[in-house]
């Protein structure tokens, strides 16, 4: 599954991959499947706020789109389809850079909320410098493409619009870069929030795709439990919940491990392998820490909400001598009580 890095890094290969390809015939298709482009990118930064670097990032991005117009309609009418390596390459660019917006999207809501704990991340200044700024680099490919479509060009007219869209592009990706120095390039290893149900593992699946499996595994867990949390589920998170959570994470991050001390083994280079082993090391320590947490939710007792804690009164002296039973309030079926003898000892009867 891709990752936000990774489909930056491959609208930019798509961006190189079109640039270098000569463009002699369909500069007014080539140059519609550009301005598309730049308006799915400019798109993608609409949702930054405007203090941010993305503000003039957008802004310059507009200005070469309007150049760009000017020079599609002073040249021939386009065919159907730009045909040619450049115009697949844009073409590519235009998908990765979608990607790339569905894949922020899919960590919230149709309401906007919040669906996992990683839309909060895209929310923070250093997270929206790293998306301006690989934008930024996008828009300097493309002013590559701009360089090819214009050259060449005999119309004064065509080739004065091609300048202004170099000129603007240029701009856009100075301005990005000059103002994103502080970005958090951790976020480039996010990947497309998943649904929540789970993918049943297979005796006959490759053993290379066990560390990608556990580790959409454990964000599956991590989703569940952020819905349940801020009550986006139907289900209530009981004691039994948190404690099963606990052991499948503790678990997945300890066959992780197990996983990397394997790798480490048939490693040639000591330095890599001995950074495996200390990888390794860490999620022994993260699964224990885990482990503990699971342990520690054993003495819940489960009610029909979580978040209900009726308060039980004290048995008074005569209950405990006698050992009666008193019967408490009832929640949705389940009956609390306790019976004491001899001192006092908490029951549960359903």
């Amino acid at each position: 599954m891709a990752t936000l890095g990774e489909l930056f890094d491959t609208a930019g290969a798509n961006l190189r991959a079109a640039a270098e390809q000569p463009v002699t015939a369909d500069r007014a298709a080539v140059s519609r499947l550009l301005d598309q482009f730049l308006a799915d990118l400019a798109a993608g930064l609409s949702a930054i706020d405007d203090a941010s670097p993305a503000s003039d990032l957008g802004f310059h991005l507009a200005q070469a789109r309007d150049a760009l117009q000017t020079a599609q309609r002073l040249l021939p009418s386009p065919s159907a389809i730009a045909s040619g390596s450049a115009g697949d390459g844009i073409a590519g660019a235009t998908a990765a850079v979608n990607a790339v917006r569905d894949l922020i999207e899919s960590h919230h809501g149709p309401d906007r909320a919040p669906l996992t704990a990683y839309a909060y991340a895209f929310s923070t200044r250093p997270a929206r410098d790293y998306l301006a700024r690989r934008s930024a680099e996008l828009a300097w490919e493309a002013n590559r493409i701009v360089v090819v479509l214009g050259s060449g060009v005999e119309d004064p007219g065509v080739e004065a619009a091609f300048a202004n869209v170099r000129s603007s592009l240029a701009k856009a990706a100075v301005f990005g870069r000059e103002g994103t120095r502080n970005a958090d390039w951790g976020i480039a290893a996010f990947s497309l929030a998943l649904p929540v149900e789970p993918v049943q593992a297979h005796g006959s699946d490759d053993t290379r795709d066990v560390p990608e499996r556990l580790a959409e595994d454990c964000d599956r867990l991590s989703r569940v439990a952020f819905d349940t949390l801020h009550d986006r589920s139907g289900h209530r998170l009981s004691g039994s919940d948190l404690q099963q959570l606990s052991r499948w994470t503790a678990m997945g991050r300890l066959l992780s491990g197990r996983l990397l001390l394997r790798v480490a083994e048939q490693l040639p280079d000591p330095a890599i392998a001995a950074v495996q082993r200390e990888a390794a090391g860490a999620l022994r320590s993260s699964a224990q820490a885990w482990q503990q947490s699971a342990a520690a939710w054993h003495r819940i007792v489960d009610l029909a909400d979580p978040r209900a804690h009726p308060k039980l009164p004290p048995p008074s002296y005569e209950s405990a001598g006698c050992g009666a039973l008193s019967v408490l309030s009832s929640l949705d079926g389940v009956t609390l009580g306790y019976r004491c003898r001899s001192g006092v000892r908490g029951s549960l009867g359903l």
